[in-house]
């Protein structure tokens, strides 16, 4: 069943946030079968035509179409007329954030995050490139266990199709009424301004007086839009970016509690403990002792 394979949790996706499958020759017997979205999730279809309906919207899908769900999206899988060949993806919202949030890509992750479910029918090209760009990620999925390079490589496979789908989505908003409204906007320039000063501006106060609102309206605004407070972004990006520099090994711990702006070491060390559990000097010693 379809809702079997954005669902499931197994250890690859669990690790890295992200899944991704290739159904072929698929035919579905059984009609009307409701499911609930656990993660985002992107459907692309190759080949034939895919009944669904999701958020209460019922969509007739061909080839060449690709639909972005929500999380937690109630969809019901209606049917098909003919065999189907499908690839799945789909990734946390931990995955989203941690990956998305890049100046060129950042539109994505309000694309996702504002809960609205969107289809674009593909031209030719732009469903050609994502199409191989996915059989490609799946090749390495396949190949990649035991095998730290291979895995590497996957993980740069997945980078580039998100920043085809980022262009793919520029280029159909005026037609699929991707647009922002002046909140979105808001919430959009918000995530700019995170992710190029966040390592080093840590204060809410900083966020709003750059964006000329009030620091209680940004966190209500972000809160409503994101399911995140500013606080636990602005933590996100810090610990994304700690993690990063720990186990690259070339900057001493101090260096990089200098680098992210803390006032000291000590103020660092239990910043990163209460967020992982465990302090920078074990994180850094997990990651680069030999297996």
């Amino acid at each position: 069943m379809i809702q079997d394979f954005i669902n499931r949790e197994d250890k690859e996706a669990s690790s890295f946030g992200f899944d991704i499958n290739q159904i072929r020759k698929y035919k579905i017997n059984t009609l009307d079968t409701s499911f609930v979205t656990h993660r985002f999730s992107i459907l692309l279809i190759k080949s034939g035509n895919f009944k669904i309906e999701v958020q209460e919207i019922i969509l007739n899908l061909i080839a060449s179409d690709i639909i972005m769900i929500p999380e937690n999206s109630i969809c019901v899988q209606m049917g098909s007329s003919r065999k189907l060949e499908i690839f799945i993806i789909s990734f946390t919202s931990n995955f989203a954030f941690k990956n998305f949030i890049k100046k060129e890509i950042i539109g994505l992750l309000y694309l996702f995050m504002k809960r609205n479910m969107h289809k674009i029918s593909l031209n030719e090209t732009d469903f050609l490139v994502l199409s191989l760009m996915s059989r490609l990620i799946c090749i390495l999925k396949n190949e990649s266990e035991n095998n730290g390079i291979k895995s590497g490589l996957m993980k740069v496979g997945v980078d580039f199709f998100f920043y085809e789908l980022a262009i793919v989505c520029s280029k159909y908003e005026n037609e699929n009424n991707l647009g922002f409204s002046n909140r979105d906007s808001l919430i959009l320039h918000f995530l700019l301004l995170l992710s190029n000063k966040g390592i080093k501006e840590h204060t809410v106060n900083f966020y709003a007086e750059s964006l000329c609102v009030t620091p209680g309206y940004l966190n209500k605004i972000v809160k409503q839009k994101t399911g995140r407070t500013i606080k636990a972004l602005i933590a996100e990006i810090i610990i994304v970016e700690a993690k990063k520099m720990l186990r690259e090994n070339e900057v001493s711990i101090t260096g990089i509690s200098q680098k992210l702006q803390f006032s000291n070491i000590s103020a660092f060390c239990t910043f990163f403990k209460k967020h992982m559990a465990i302090s920078p000097s074990e994180y850094r010693s997990d990651r680069i002792s030999p297996k």
